[in-house]
């Protein structure tokens, strides 16, 4: 369905999705619609493109938001009105977080809205834009195709997106969507604006912080989750490995940096930190910080503070030397790679000092009584190898995963940010099929899913969608802990609101339809268990989804959330609450 009535003439839909083509993207996520058809058609009709129909759009949205973590965009197509209020809240997510991806609206004709008809899916009120006013706050560009902008708008749309790293909004009218118009612009690819030289600014700047670098006695680096949302990720990995000085994580950016070099300190999460890590940190004379985000969940509820006369802090558009005045800087990655150029040519001699980072091992792991949240995030620590991709939900996952060393050329994909309930489980979906586009005819790396009862819940049809692609060597890990143990842990420990219906959750794989040879599914009950379960998977066909269910205490919380339930009943007043006045 390429062709158009001219040879150099292509249909609207069809530019579209040829230019999604050449910025590598192979999937499009989503939930058909009465205003979608042209589209889906023409998805389905592409070579090269895959249409993957999601239970319902909040699963697509974070479907296409885990899709852009591993390919570098994702896409998503909704109906208007009903479709894309009910993907909002995962677009919201991959805003905050800071992930390029397009949202792609399928609306009503052009003559419809002109008469401001009382149609389906609307407010019978005429008005037709109120949809796109709801989803303005979340979206860093909006268009819409009509009779005088198509291949500029498209182009337009994906460039922000791609620039701003952050979702994009289009609307295209089921008119439009065969509308012929020139394809000459495919000719040309779609070219993100030039960086440009560094500026005498960034370049003055990077030579102070390399002159305080080699003045100090014991420097550190944190490394935090701004480099990774702005992009800056390959320059800051080719810096610390050119310095090779002690670096630090937090939690945000957790997996940033390579955690098995010598170098590597551990997370700094404020209060929250491990004894060594902070007490590491506190014994530098120079911490220079990049890219740092200042949320509760990533400074242990606000309590990293690090003395300011001995902090540099690089940021995305500022710069601020110890308890001077702010700068502005130009761009974050000029000056981290115009560092790694000049440290190249003078290495600093300052080697990390013998410290053993990696955090406590519990011993005696394979015992038959309950397993305990420590025990089983040893276990995980040890069966995660190099290449893995590991999907953490918020809560019990999310706060375990973050006291544990991961493996060399492992990526973490988590959303400590946002924190929506149940996003592991969509992201998954996105995750799994860039995986099998990126791994054609090569040995699948391994998706670990991490997830809580009460988030599986919010999400659970997706665990069909992940069947239906036929999404092979993934590993899904249950912590069954008997309702909303996060909640639990901040208010209301034994509160009914934080009971959730008990399910069996090992027969989910073949209640959604899958068969013997597609699923391995274990309860485990104790560490021993747990074991038996990871030397299984580990002998397992890698064509199969397997699920581990493992039963945890319901008020076992992982060391970092229970200090955060701490600070947040300090800092938060909840009125009536007799069990917290005694």
């Amino acid at each position: 369905m390429e062709k158009a009535s001219n040879k150099d003439q292509v249909y609207v839909g069809n530019y579209l999705l040829q230019r999604l083509k050449q910025m590598g993207v192979g999937s499009i996520f989503g939930v058909p619609g009465d205003f979608t058809f042209g589209l889906c058609d023409l998805i389905e009709d592409m070579p090269g493109l895959s249409w993957i129909g999601n239970a319902n759009e909040l699963g697509a949205a974070y479907a296409a938001d885990g899709y852009s973590r591993v390919n570098g965009f994702g896409v998503l197509l909704t109906t208007w009105g009903v479709g894309e209020l009910s993907a909002l809240n995962g677009v919201a997510g991959a805003y905050a977080e800071r992930i390029p991806l397009l949202h792609i609206i399928g609306s009503p004709p052009t003559i419809q809205a002109k008469k401001r008809l009382p149609i389906h899916h609307s407010f019978a009120d005429g008005d037709f834009g109120v949809y796109k006013r709801i989803s303005e706050p979340v979206s860093t560009v909006m268009e819409e195709i009509s009779e005088t902008g198509q291949a500029d708008t498209i182009d337009h749309v994906l460039r922000c997106a791609l620039q701003d790293r952050r979702p994009a909004y289009l609307s295209i009218p089921t008119d439009m969507v065969f509308r012929e118009i020139s394809g000459a612009p495919l000719l040309f690819p779609l070219v993100e604006q030039s960086r440009g030289p560094i500026s005498p600014l960034d370049e003055e700047i990077a030579r102070r912080i390399l002159t305080y670098i080699e003045a100090a006695q014991c420097p550190v680096i944190i490394a935090d989750v701004r480099v990774r949302q702005y992009g800056c990720s390959e320059a800051l990995s080719k810096l610390l490995d050119t310095l090779q000085l002690p670096t630090f994580n937090t939690p945000l950016s957790k997996g940033l940096v390579d955690e098995t070099a010598p170098s590597f300190m551990g997370t700094y999460i404020g209060a929250s930190s491990n004894p060594e890590v902070a007490s590491r940190l506190g014994e530098a004379d120079l911490v220079v910080r990049f890219g740092y985000l200042e949320t509760d969940s990533n400074t242990g509820g606000f309590s990293a503070k690090i003395d300011p006369h001995k902090l540099i802090d690089l940021n995305v558009k500022q710069v601020q030397f110890f308890d001077g005045p702010e700068q502005s800087v130009s761009m974050m990655i000029h000056i981290l790679e115009h560092l790694s150029a000049h440290v190249s040519r003078c290495p600093i001699s300052k080697q990390a000092p013998v410290f053993d980072s990696r955090n406590n091992i519990v011993s005696n792991t394979d015992s038959d009584s309950m397993i305990t949240q420590p025990h089983l995030w040893a276990k995980i620590s040890q069966f995660l190898k190099p290449n893995d991709v590991v999907i953490c939900d918020t809560g019990t996952a999310s706060f375990g995963v973050t006291d544990i060393r991961l493996p060399r050329d492992s990526k973490l994909l988590s959303q400590m940010l946002y924190n929506s309930i149940g996003w592991s489980v969509g992201a998954a979906v996105g995750a799994a099929k860039a995986l099998q586009e990126q791994t054609i005819g090569k040995l699948p790396r391994r998706l670990i899913i991490i997830v809580g009862d009460g988030a599986l819940q919010t999400t659970v049809q997706e665990l069909s969608t992940l069947l239906r692609i036929r999404a092979s060597n993934v590993i899904i890990i249950v912590l069954n802990n008997d309702g909303y143990t996060i909640e639990r842990a901040l208010h209301g420990a034994f509160r009914q609101y934080n009971d959730i219906m008990p399910w069996n959750y090992s027969r989910l794989l073949k209640d959604f339809g899958a068969d013997q040879n597609e699923r391995n599914s274990i309860v485990a009950k104790t560490a021993k268990d747990v074991q038996c379960a990871f030397d299984d998977f580990t002998a397992s066909s890698t064509q199969s989804i397997m699920l581990l269910e493992v039963y945890l205490a319901r008020c076992d919380y992982p060391r970092i959330l229970s200090k955060l339930g701490q600070v947040s009943r300090e800092r938060n007043s909840y009125g009536y609450a007799p069990e917290y006045n005694n």
